[in-house]
């Protein structure tokens, strides 16, 4: 169990990392969930950053739809390519992962479209009638998408495009869960934020805000799939920093900073400034990892809370 960092150079992280993953096993980009979220003797389940109104393992639960918007808001995923009606609408990351096409919808009418690669949000809204509603997409880049909504079900999809001449369809699945209250859900927009690639040159206080936003959003997505039951947690596409251990978070050497934390910065410079916020708070504070929680998950749900509180204390 890791609770506290001492200042040490970058090449001595790089062992220390090594020895890390020999002892406790790295977390990879999708992690196994063996222990089935069973709750242990004596351990609560608590959240700090989520409105306090909505706090609970209670707020977040398979939901009885009434009408239209309580189906089509939710998060929606291609799961595999027999859903689809081309390989193209799959990519691979750098280090060979499958990312398939997501679509995250809100009540509010917000729109995220594929969080982990080429990230756009915008609006959602619904044109037509009965068996000829479409689903339509306004992004904040200006460019939109109609989508013809062939098919909608608690867990399932399916939607339609014509691209080139030709007939595109995708079958998108969902668990039928969804947030009480969206401002907690990682991927609505507003928790995205920090991902996107500034226009201009940010001063240190932006940059602060841009690395709070980023720990505010993984302690969101751990609850996210903690509060989902989720048997594995898939990192691939989000943005690199940490490296997750079973008891432990750690990051890279500086020097090793991955690209797509730096594209969430106006440049590397910025992102070093960033990646310097995590390490001062990793080396400076001791984080309680709570004991007699269910799975690991809980743990580092706790200290990415943790780190984020005592960020906004400078």
């Amino acid at each position: 169990m890791v609770k506290r960092f001492r200042s040490i150079s970058a090449k001595e992280i790089g062992v220390f990392l090594v020895l890390f993953i020999i002892v406790q096993g790295c977390v990879s980009s999708s992690v196994d969930e063996n222990n089935d979220h069973k709750k242990s003797s004596g351990f609560r389940f608590r959240d700090t950053i989520v409105d306090s109104a909505q706090a609970g393992m209670n707020t977040f639960s398979r939901f009885i739809p009434n009408k239209f918007s309580d189906i089509i808001c939710q998060h929606w995923e291609l799961k595999d390519m027999d859903d689809a009606s081309t390989d193209a609408l799959m990519w691979k990351n750098k280090n060979g992962d499958r990312l398939y096409q997501e679509l995250f919808l809100f009540k509010d009418s917000s729109a995220v479209q594929n969080p982990r690669n080429g990230l756009k949000i915008g609006k959602w809204n619904i044109e037509g009638e009965k068996s000829h509603k479409q689903l339509v997409l306004h992004f904040d880049n200006g460019s939109s998408i109609a989508y013809t909504l062939s098919t909608l079900s608690l867990n399932a999809m399916t939607i339609e495009w014509i691209s080139s001449r030709d007939m595109m369809y995708m079958k998108m699945r969902s668990d039928g869960k969804v947030h009480q209250n969206m401002l907690n859900d990682p991927f609505y927009p507003a928790n995205l934020s920090w991902m996107i690639k500034p226009a201009h040159p940010e001063n240190d206080s932006m940059i602060y805000s841009r690395v709070s936003q980023c720990l505010r959003f993984y302690a969101l997505f751990y609850r996210d799939n903690i509060l989902r039951q989720s048997k594995t947690i898939n990192f691939a596409g989000l943005p690199e920093i940490f490296i997750w251990y079973n008891g432990g978070i750690g990051l890279s050497p500086k020097a090793e900073i991955d690209a797509t934390w730096i594209d969430c910065f106006y440049n590397r410079h910025e992102a070093e400034k960033g990646y310097d916020i995590l390490h001062k708070l990793m080396v400076n504070y001791e984080f309680d990892w709570p004991k007699g929680a269910p799975a690991w998950t809980y743990k580092t749900h706790s200290v990415l809370e943790q780190m984020y509180h005592k960020l906004g204390e400078r």
